[in-house]
């Protein structure tokens, strides 16, 4: 997490082209986000996608040739899925699929300010896509403890991990992160899978499974 020109920027590399990240920048910026006093980033650069970026959307609403030739919930890494939670950035630039698509801003509760997801095509490969983003922003730092209004469209979050920000992103206080963490208790479990939902009375790993239900188990 770097500060220029008075915006907190945020920057993770690799995970483009099916490639992983460095564990250990991940775990640095986790680690920045539950500072003392950390109230969040302007901006968040990542190479790689958010895993789940279409969720909390009508489905009729993404476009046709949003990366056509791949299979959305495969997309992208949950790594930057939890890091776009933790840090909650205002602003999230990620170029990795070489596509351009603006997702609606979304929420991580009622009180905070709305994050714009952009995604961006590579440097002038396909001259209909867009590759430079032009923005205007007052830093954070500026506003006084402000919240920006929550534009028209703002949608929840579409990444689970906002149900554990308990301090983890900061800003929220301690009270605020034991509800966010009894939800989680509530609503999502994760196992070697990813995340379920724990009241999923099919899932093996749900503590709400019902095997008296299951009559037979298949290997695909």
């Amino acid at each position: 997490v770097a500060e220029l020109s008075g915006l907190r920027v945020a920057y993770l590399s690799g995970g483009g082209g099916g490639c992983s990240v460095d564990p250990a920048a991940v775990g640095e910026l986790r680690a920045a986000a539950g500072g003392a006093g950390f109230g969040g980033v302007d901006v968040l650069l990542t190479c790689a996608w958010p895993r789940g970026f279409y969720l909390k959307l009508d489905p009729s609403s993404l476009p046709a040739d949003l990366l056509p030739d791949k299979d959305l919930p495969e997309v992208g890494l949950e790594e930057v899925a939890e890091l776009a939670v933790k840090l909650r950035p205002r602003y999230h630039f990620c170029g990795g699929e070489g596509a351009f698509w603006q997702r609606p801003p979304y929420r991580l509760d009622a009180r905070s300010h709305a994050c714009r997801m952009v995604g961006l095509s590579r440097v002038q490969e396909d001259k209909k896509q867009t590759w430079l983003k032009a923005f205007g922003m007052v830093p954070q730092a500026a506003l006084g403890g402000a919240v920006p209004a929550q534009p028209e469209g703002t949608t929840d979050c579409p990444y689970p991990y906002a149900a554990l920000t308990a301090g983890g992103g900061g800003g929220g206080g301690e009270r605020r992160g034991e509800r966010a963490a009894k939800r989680q208790r509530e609503e999502w479990v994760k196992d070697g899978r990813g995340w379920i939902a724990e009241q999923c009375w099919f899932c093996t790993s749900s503590t709400q499974f019902e095997s008296h239900l299951v009559t037979s188990v298949g290997d695909e």
